[in-house]
């Protein structure tokens, strides 16, 4: 399994703080970070967690954790991948039976140069055609 990384680099290991509550039961995904940080100040830490059917997984090419997408809007937009490139095991996937589930965790401080835009940030992530709640950071 792949565990918290030493760089910054995302890794795929359920971590203290993950939005797993916030999924319950349900397939989908789901987000967690803070609502403030300060450049300089450490990481901005993005940890997600996501459920679905064995069809629906079963339908991207390699690992889920490669269809995962986290959405950055204003004051800079992009996107992030964070199995893209990643080295990837089997068992970063928990098998639930009928259902698939992986967890995510990324800087994003480290992926998007927020400290050089202060201001509110939107953040969200995407698997398939699943979508997670939107999420306000206030960079400072």
């Amino acid at each position: 399994m792949s565990g918290p990384s030493a760089t910054g680099s995302p890794d795929f290991a359920p971590r203290a703080g993950s939005p797993d509550r916030a999924l319950g039961n349900a397939v989908g995904i789901a987000i967690a970070l803070p609502e403030r940080h300060r450049p300089g100040s450490g990481p901005l830490p993005v940890q997600g967690v996501f459920r679905l059917p064995k069809a629906e997984a079963a339908e991207v090419r390699g690992s889920c954790l490669n269809a995962v997408v986290v959405l950055v809007r204003q004051p800079i937009a992009g996107v992030c991948n964070p199995g893209q490139g990643a080295l990837l095991f089997d068992d970063d996937l928990v098998d639930e039976g009928a259902t698939v589930k992986g967890y995510f965790n990324l800087d994003l401080a480290d992926v998007f140069d927020v400290s050089a835009q202060p201001g509110s940030y939107r953040v969200s992530a995407s698997i398939l055609h699943h979508l997670s709640e939107v999420h306000t950071v206030e960079v400072e």
